[in-house]
């Protein structure tokens, strides 16, 4: 327990001696010194207190702190006062003015010889400089923890070197976690022996050299770099110079992060953005953002192929989309490769149109390579379909005779007009080839040679004219193309084709008639015939496909040959039947007024059939 002050201030002489002996001992420390009574009124104080709290001309002798300072230093004083007069007991307390400063604070109480608490004594000291002194030795202490807390263990390499020397002063464990190299290697490398094949080097130099200078205090470069066993990534790199302890003298810091996922992610989706699925050409998008500024990088004479594939619409209406892409890919295909050899890119530019940019070839160069490319994609044909590709060139001889858009235009032109030629009589081609095809199939044929020559014969019952009875027979000759471009036909010749299955009610059939009818639409010679081929199949009575026509809404051309094709299909062996004459005119007849014109059936049964002229 602390000792007492004993000393009776009433008793002046006393009172004297006891501050005489305390206020020597105060100067010498030069600390402040003063007596209160036990209601808190100054009995004595100090010079060095007085010059402290600016009261050298104050007479602060029967005076409160209320009656001497503000408010708030009032609070302070006071409340310590109480703290010492509840609990007797000497306190020390440091506390901060209203001014920024510190203050240390002793006070204890004085009793007399009675035991009676009748003052306090007090002395204090400016404790500022210490005060501030500490809190800045703490916040280092703190700052180089959490320092070497976040070095250790951030999610970026980290790695310092001399700026001067280049050489490596400290790094953590994820920069040799990144770079997969030992200590020994990192601690001799120098940066610049990261780079990859030297890549970046001068830039980076320029950079270190201006930190030097003082021109910039830190960089941001990506690059990719070699690591330890030999592999390749790319890093994001930030390079910040700061001071060393020397004078004049700085360190670089930098932090690396692995950004080749990032890279080969955004790589990917610059490909899917850029890049057109089926052909693996650069798209529209990537000719309007990317293309301008390769294009300054090409040289003259500058030559461009326009190319448009030819019948991709005929090939999709007639074989299906997978057909037509499968026309567009082989398209791109002829133009990546003749690009790849002779060129710099192409480009689909949508649908079937695409566009190749050769730099440095001319006129006569151009023109050899588009009678390449012509010849390379007719020899890639497959199936019904002859592949080709309408191609127009153009040349810009120096960079001031036309810009590129004026070339795109003028190899365009070209372009149409070759494939107004070209594809004038692709329709008629695949017609002539499916018809070649069927007649190769011995029943394929025998179906298609009875009903041309059924319908013949009807028209020269009705004794139609020349024009009707070409349209007939020429409509019953094609009604089945569409089987031949749908993949119907037989692996093995000479089965039925559709063995003990009734024939109409098949798939095939409900899309065939409107594949002919596409393909015969597109034709030069036969599109006037495209209607009766795509009614062929529709009944009297509604019942029919594709459209459910009825009664005369059906062309006469076509009822004539739904009448005649059924009744091969009843004795012709491709469908797997062989019916006698009276059970073929029982089923006609059950089936007129229903299936079959009525007056048809019965000149077919009374003029034809019973007649024995077919």
């Amino acid at each position: 327990m602390d000792a007492k002050l004993i000393c009776d201030i009433n008793d002046p002489n006393r009172f004297k001696w006891m501050v005489g002996g305390f206020e020597e001992i105060f100067a010498e420390l030069q600390m402040q010194v003063w007596v209160k009574d036990i209601s808190g009124r100054y009995l004595y104080a100090n010079e060095i207190m007085k010059i402290a709290d600016d009261m050298v001309d104050v007479d602060l002798i029967g005076k409160t702190d209320e009656e001497l300072y503000d408010e708030e230093i009032a609070e302070i004083f006071i409340r310590l006062d109480e703290e010492v007069t509840i609990t007797g007991e000497r306190i020390i307390s440091t506390y901060e003015l209203p001014s920024g400063t510190y203050e240390e604070v002793v006070k204890m109480p004085i009793f007399n010889t009675f035991g009676e608490m009748v003052g306090i004594l007090g002395y204090c000291k400016d404790v500022t400089a210490e005060k501030l002194l500490g809190e800045h030795s703490r916040r280092v202490a703190e700052a180089e923890k959490k320092f070497k807390a976040i070095y250790d263990n951030v999610p970026v390499g980290l790695i310092v070197y001399d700026i001067d020397s280049d050489h490596t002063v400290m790094y953590n464990e994820k920069f040799a976690e990144l770079c997969l190299y030992t200590h020994d290697e990192i601690m001799v490398m120098k940066w610049m022996d990261y780079a990859y094949l030297g890549k970046g080097n001068d830039e980076m130099a320029e950079y270190v050299n201006k930190l030097k200078d003082g021109k910039i205090t830190e960089f941001t470069l990506e690059r990719q770099l070699v690591r330890g066993d030999d592999s390749l990534a790319w890093f994001n790199m930030h390079f910040v110079s700061y001071p060393s302890d020397e004078d004049n003298h700085h360190m670089l810091l930098c932090m690396l992060e692995d950004v080749t996922h990032e890279k080969e992610i955004k790589a990917e989706l610059e490909r899917i953005s850029f890049t057109d699925e089926l052909t693996g050409l650069y798209n529209r998008a990537w000719s309007g953002k990317i293309a301008p500024e390769r294009m300054k990088t090409l040289k003259y004479p500058l030559s461009i192929i326009m190319g448009d594939a030819n019948g991709l619409k005929i090939c999709n209406d007639t074989f299906g989309h997978v057909e037509g892409d499968k026309l567009i890919a082989a398209a791109g295909a002829v133009f990546r490769k003749f690009a790849n050899e002779y060129g710099d890119f192409a480009i689909r530019m949508g649908g079937d149109e695409f566009l190749g940019v050769f730099s440095g070839v001319d006129a006569k160069e151009i023109s050899g390579i588009e009678t390449a490319m012509r010849n390379e994609i007719r020899n890639m044909s497959t199936g019904f379909m002859d592949y080709s590709v309408a191609l127009g060139s153009a040349t810009i001889k120096h960079k001031n005779e036309m810009d590129f858009d004026s070339a795109v235009l003028a190899a365009e032109e070209k372009m149409y007009n070759n494939k107004l030629i070209e594809s004038r009589d692709l329709a008629d081609k695949i017609i002539d080839r499916m018809i070649t095809l069927l007649r190769r199939d011995p029943l394929e044929a025998s179906h298609m040679n009875n009903v041309e020559h059924y319908a013949e014969r009807m028209a020269q019952v009705l004794g139609l004219n020349s024009i009707l009875t070409y349209e007939v027979v020429t409509a019953a000759r094609l009604h089945d193309i569409g089987i031949a471009a749908c993949g119907s036909m037989r692996e093995e010749p000479g089965k039925p084709i559709l063995g003990g299955k009734d024939f109409d009610e098949t798939g095939i059939l409900r899309k065939h008639s409107e594949i002919a009818y596409r393909l015969l639409h597109s034709s030069r010679i036969y599109s006037n015939l495209a209607d009766f081929v795509l009614y062929h199949h529709e009944n009297i009575d509604g019942s029919g496909y594709p459209n459910g026509l009825k009664g005369e809404e059906i062309p006469m051309q076509s009822r004539i040959i739904r009448v005649v094709d059924y009744y091969d299909a009843l004795t012709n062996p491709r469908f797997g039947r062989n019916y006698t004459q009276k059970e073929v005119i029982e089923e006609l007849r059950k089936r007129e007024g229903i299936l079959f014109d009525t007056g048809y059936t019965e000149m077919l049964i009374n003029e034809l059939i019973l007649q024995g002229t077919i």
